[in-house]
């Protein structure tokens, strides 16, 4: 049995124009609006066959200014150490290999995300569809996790019975939400594309991050009347900063 993932990383990009010398702190017209809180006297980039060298001149009160539970970088120069808004899974493919039944099978994940927006980010995840024999349409049902305490897409629930069948996840690690994730046995089953539902977060944060990392646990467990079969389907990874 194998499960193909796809991962899809939303980046926003930011685009910077240059502007013509101006007399005033407020550019505007008919379609925008730029508050400056100072005039730069120069800016640009210098380069030559053995260096390159960025210069902003004119600001107010540039430099790194810090104290005991603070870090402030004044000026527009530090910009550049701005952390990139990045994404990535530690692999494209998780295959459970053959399944037997009541004996559950997991396989692990690793998120990674970097992120320097001022609101943090969000991961969200979903499924194309339940795995499913392309052959047959025969389906792996999505977990409910166990009957006395059942979960559903968006809410983790203990998962611990060999009689409790289907397809779900656990998250642990950076930026989780552990009082849905309380601890290894909570599990939830995916949002479904084909059913029209929103993804699911397993990961977010109002803060600046540098690759805050969380581990997605996925389990299968099969009834003996499961059909015989190959079974996959897609997982659909969003990953977004707040703004």
């Amino acid at each position: 049995m194998k499960l193909k993932l796809a991962a899809l990383s939303l980046v926003f990009f930011w685009l910077a124009s240059q502007l013509q010398p101006s007399w005033a702190l407020t550019l505007k017209s008919n379609s925008y609006q730029l508050q400056l809180g100072n005039f730069n006297t120069s800016a640009g980039k210098s380069t030559s066959t053995s260096y390159t060298m960025t210069h902003t001149s004119g600001q107010l009160a540039p430099g790194k200014y810090s104290g005991s539970n603070y870090i402030v970088k004044a000026g527009f120069q530090y910009y550049y150490s701005i952390i990139p808004f990045s994404f990535s899974l530690d692999k494209t493919s998780i295959d459970f290999q053959t399944l037997q039944p009541e004996v559950a099978k997991t396989d692990t994940l690793t998120l990674t995300i970097s992120n320097g927006t001022a609101y943090g980010y969000q991961v969200l995840v979903k499924e194309n569809h339940p795995l499913q024999n392309p052959q047959t349409s025969d389906q792996i049902d999505d977990t409910s996790c166990d009957p006395d305490n059942p979960c559903n897409e968006y809410d983790a629930n203990v998962w611990s019975q060999s009689t409790s069948y289907g397809f779900g996840y656990n998250m642990a690690g950076d930026d989780v939400d552990t009082t849905d994730f309380v601890d290894s046995s909570y599990y939830r089953p995916f949002p479904s594309l084909d059913q029209g539902e929103a993804g699911a977060v397993v990961m977010s944060s109002t803060n600046v991050g540098h690759n805050r990392q969380a581990t997605m646990t996925l389990k299968v467990n099969i009834s003996a009347t499961q059909a015989a079969g190959r079974y996959t389907n897609q997982l659909i990874f969003i990953a977004v900063p707040a703004t």
